[in-house]
C-alpha cells in the first residue's frame, strides 16, 4: 500500500476530529494523502508517518490518558499499522 493510502486511512480513523495536516517539509496540506502528519488540536495529539522507518509515531501531550487513546483511536490505528507493515509507537 502506498504512503498516499495509508495516509488516507488513518484520516478515516480519526478525521471527526479538528486538525492540522502538515507534510514532510512542515507545511500546512489540505488533502490527508499529501500529509505525513496529523496534529489533532483539540487533545495536542500528534499522529506522524515515518516512512522511512516504516513507523507511526504517536505522541500524547501531557495530560492525555494513553489507556483513553487507545479506546479512542489506538486500537484502529495499531491495526492499520500492522495491515501496512508499519511499527507502532505510542509516546
Amino acid at each position: 500500500m502506498s504512503k498516499e493510502s495509508f495516509a488516507n486511512e488513518i484520516y478515516q480513523v480519526v478525521g471527526s476530529e479538528p486538525m492540522a495536516l502538515y507534510n514532510n517539509e512542515g507545511n500546512i496540506v489540505y488533502e490527508p494523502a499529501e500529509a505525513e502528519s496529523f496534529f489533532l488540536k483539540n487533545d495536542g495529539i500528534m499522529i506522524q508517518i515515518n516512512d522511512e522507518e516504516k513507523e507511526l509515531e504517536i505522541s500524547l501531550s501531557d495530560g492525555i490518558d494513553a489507556k483513553d487513546f487507545e479506546n479512542l483511536y489506538g486500537q484502529k490505528l495499531r491495526k492499520l499499522s500492522l495491515n501496512n507493515q508499519f511499527k507502532y509507537k505510542l509516546r
